[in-house]
């Protein structure tokens, strides 16, 4: 029987998918890839962690993943990209909703501090049933977890062969150049949504926006031993971006939750909520401004990329 309790949740060891200077681009890449998929399958497969934690574990090892997958579709071919991109993203989403009601109940309480708990109380306690439902149905089949975790098995095999049979044999340092087009695609994509959000305040360009940030900075902390040390510390500042980033797409969710509810009692909520998300989005693009992370031109950041 698998915990419901909410552990501790420690992230991936960064080791684990950062390349080394001396490997080749294929045994860097089968090394980094399979530790995640390693992480995943054995937190699936962890009856102690707890769900929470076990979902969690997988889903960011999942995230991982698709990121090194952005950053060699040029090398690995639009349809082996394709088909496992899609794999992960299906898989993580089978197994969020276990976990998805426990961050929205993490953030209403966060977002009604100081508010009259009556206000909202009826609100919270549908949004804990909820997660418990989710979860018990979820995880009550017997052959759920075992199929996630058979689905990964068989798509870290096809990952690992294609990365050794498709991916050119040369030295991950200097950076190989299907490395820096993946990774300067996703600083692309990034940068649009930023500036697609300094005009347009809706959540369309800041959830493109926040994607690219989170695979940005997974693809560059696993060359930080390549990089320059102005990209190193952009994965800082990148870390710090998507926080805030996070937590505006968090309170959307939950504010589509409340405004479905259709009850007159969220109206204070829904209020404050909207105005936390304009605080958020502001002090990302000032932030954004501020630290220059989307300052320079792809062309330009993928030059800082070839650098030493």
């Amino acid at each position: 029987h698998r915990g419901a309790s909410v552990g501790e949740i420690v992230p991936p060891p960064r080791e684990g998918y950062v390349l080394l200077p001396h490997e080749s681009l294929p045994n860097g890449m089968s090394r980094a890839q399979g530790s995640q998929f390693e992480i995943a399958i054995a937190a699936i497969g962890d009856a102690s962690l707890g769900d929470d934690v076990a979902i969690h574990t997988a889903s960011k090892s999942m995230k991982l993943l698709r990121a090194m997958l952005r950053m060699i579709l040029d090398g690995l071919g639009d349809d082996v990209y394709q088909r496992e991109n899609v794999l992960l993203r299906d898989l993580a989403r089978s197994i969020a909703p276990a976990r998805d009601g426990f961050v929205l109940v993490q953030t209403l309480d966060t977002l009604t501090e100081g508010l009259d708990p009556t206000s909202h109380e009826a609100f919270r306690q549908r949004l804990v049933d909820e997660h418990h439902n989710r979860r018990a149905t979820l995880m009550g089949g017997s052959s759920f977890l075992p199929d996630i975790a058979a689905e990964l098995v068989a798509a870290r095999d096809r990952v690992q062969d294609a990365v050794v049979t498709r991916l050119p044999v040369e030295p991950v340092h200097p950076k190989p150049a299907i490395v820096v087009k993946g990774t300067g695609r996703v600083y692309g994509r990034g940068r649009k949504g930023y500036e697609a959000s300094m005009t347009e305040p809706l959540d369309a360009p800041l959830h493109t926006w926040r994607k690219s940030v989170k695979y940005l900075r997974h693809q560059l902390e696993s060359l930080e031993l390549l990089i320059a040390p102005g990209l190193v510390h952009m994965t800082l500042e990148l870390d710090e971006l998507g926080e805030l980033l996070g937590d505006h797409h968090d309170i959307e969710v939950l504010l589509d939750t409340a405004t479905g509810m259709g009850r007159s009692a969220l109206d204070e909520l829904i209020e404050r909520g909207r105005e936390l998300q304009d605080g958020l989005r502001r002090r990302a693009l000032r932030f954004t401004l501020a630290s220059g992370v989307y300052t320079p031109t792809k062309s330009a950041f993928k030059d800082a990329l070839r650098a030493d």
